[in-house]
């Protein structure tokens, strides 16, 4: 597979709009932007997700937690508004065009979890916990 470089949410998102397409056999409902456009909730008929363009790992993951490799996080804020919006995944689409699915409850039952340099409450996870779509 020739690996897509990507450099925006708008083109993250129309690669899971067609992996969602692909696996649900759904078309997409509505896309919604918030964030400041960093995210976008993607609805279908039956599921809700939550699209997240990275452009990398969270690569001092292993460092800061005291694991081997890399994972990803995401905000306290952003999770919280999942879990009461009972968003289905969370889609993680990086930079080469790979889109991996978590679900919120997963990422909120980790115990990494840890307050930044700017004091942000993250929750983070290891970056297996999550499925590759594509």
């Amino acid at each position: 597979m020739t690996e897509d470089k990507i450099d925006s949410l708008k083109e993250a998102v129309e690669i899971a709009n067609n992996l969602i397409a692909k696996k649900t056999q759904e078309r997409i409902e509505h896309e919604h932007y918030i964030n400041k456009g960093r995210h976008c909730i993607i609805r279908t008929e039956s599921f809700t997700y939550w699209a997240l363009f990275k452009r990398e790992f969270f690569l001092s993951y292993g460092k800061i937690f005291n694991r081997k490799g890399c994972g990803d996080s995401i905000n306290s804020k952003y999770l919280g508004m999942a879990l009461n919006m009972e968003i289905d995944s969370f889609l993680y689409i990086y930079k080469n065009g790979y889109v991996y699915a978590i679900s919120p409850k997963e990422i909120f039952n980790s115990d990494r979890q840890r307050t930044t340099k700017s004091g942000e409450r993250t929750y983070s996870f290891d970056l297996p916990m999550h499925k590759r779509w594509r």
